[in-house]
């Protein structure tokens, strides 16, 4: 399943030269005959290893990465650091994204199918993989030529997996009627994913977020946080009616965010509940008036977290100084 996606088995050690029966060639040319790699040791400064390594230990290297049975051994972190960092040798990242796009388990081919090194060839490949993960992966990929990946679009918009629709909702390149049709899409999700997508048409960005900002679960309504800048007017618009939310964790979390004008934590910071109030007075971007202000609420967590937020004014803090209270103290004297 996904879950033992981090890591294959408990093998420790992979003896590539006993693994490939060409290697054995290689023994009367000075390499060690068990010319043995921890899977760790391809890893972060594996890579540098790799450098170092004469023509034939990595000429033994690169044909044990042609061996899927091989790949398997290694951890998926290390071999995505193998394709993705620079220093890699080309031929060894061309060797490894073709054994890559052979394995049976799907989340080594969704490796490749996200990775920009990947040929054109191969990423045609994976746009027919059986997964739909690895064709949203194909599709998301910089270097997917647009005409593929708009062949893809349309098949994995009906997804039955709703991670797959919200992805594809969230990808710049779809184009206005597909959007349209996922504006309708029942998952919530869905719908946020058009909504943050810089792509959308104003218009339809309004109309999903009207119902969007009414969704009885809060983190849904909390999407309006996660607006691209040109929606700007619209977010602020949305973050006044947010501001009155009756769920406290949806005023809180606009409390919290520093992007969110001085006039909607102005009204934050008269909330009936504490801890919205104590979310204004952590705020970085909250104003010197406004946590002058805040030093002075009944709540102590509140003038506790004004005496932790690096904006608060020297003089702020000179009178919360007199605080009685040890926690408060400790804020004002870090």
């Amino acid at each position: 399943g996904k879950a033992a996606r981090a890591k294959f088995g408990d093998h420790r050690w992979v003896g590539i030269a006993d693994a490939m029966p060409d290697a054995r060639l290689l023994k009367g040319r000075g390499l060690r005959p068990d010319l043995t790699v921890r899977p760790g040791d391809l890893g972060g400064n594996g890579v540098q290893d790799l450098q170092r390594l004469d023509e034939a230990e990595r000429w033994v290297v690169r044909t044990a990465a042609r061996r899927i049975d091989v790949l398997r051994l290694f951890e998926i972190r290390v071999v995505t650091e193998l394709v993705q960092n620079p220093s890699t040798p080309e031929a060894l990242r061309i060797d490894l994204l073709e054994a890559l796009c052979e394995a049976q388990e799907e989340w080594w081919r969704q490796v490749a199918a996200e990775n920009p090194a990947t040929s054109v060839h191969l990423l045609e490949v994976l746009a027919a993989d059986k997964d739909s993960e690895v064709r949203l992966a194909v599709s998301e990929n910089p270097e997917t030529p647009e005409s593929l990946r708009q062949t893809l679009f349309d098949p994995l918009a009906s997804d039955e997996n709703n991670s797959i629709r919200m992805g594809v909702a969230a990808n710049p390149s779809i184009r206005k009627g597909l959007l349209e049709v996922l504006a309708t899409d029942q998952y919530p999700w869905v719908r946020m994913g058009i909504v943050k997508n810089p792509s959308t048409p104003e218009a339809l960005r309004e109309d999903i977020l009207k119902t969007l900002i009414k969704d009885p679960n809060c983190w849904v309504r909390l999407v309006v946080l996660e607006l691209p800048p040109k929606a700007k007017p619209l977010r602020d618009k949305l973050l006044k009616i947010l501001a009155r939310d009756p769920d406290k964790s949806v005023r809180e979390g606009i409390a919290k965010d520093t992007s969110v004008p001085q006039t909607i934590l102005q009204l934050l910071a008269t909330d009936s509940d504490s801890r919205v109030r104590e979310a204004v007075a952590e705020n970085a971007s909250t104003s010197a008036e406004l946590l002058e202000e805040l030093a002075g609420d009944s709540d102590f967590g509140v003038r506790r977290s004004v005496a932790g937020n690096p904006s608060t004014p020297d003089a702020v803090l000179n009178v919360l100084a007199a605080e009685k209270y040890e926690s408060i103290l400790r804020q004002v004297s870090r």
